[in-house]
């Protein structure tokens, strides 16, 4: 259960930092193949978290870069 915490956390994070559901979703599919992430596996969900941290952390180093 901790993952699909983590998952939601990610992806509003990235709502948050200004990208459309429809931008989030792509990441998604473009990361698992799937846009659907509530029936993953384990380790699909582990790959999904690990593929949502690193387009956290571009948006955010994009961030830092503008200011």
């Amino acid at each position: 259960m901790f993952t699909h915490n983590r998952i939601q956390e990610l992806i509003l994070q990235l709502n948050n930092l200004g990208y459309s559901s429809n931008q989030v979703n792509g990441m998604i599919k473009e990361t698992i193949d799937a846009t659907k992430w509530e029936n993953l596996s384990l380790d699909e969900q582990k790959e999904l978290i690990e593929g949502l941290e690193g387009y956290v952390n571009f948006a955010v180093k994009c961030r830092k870069a503008k200011l």
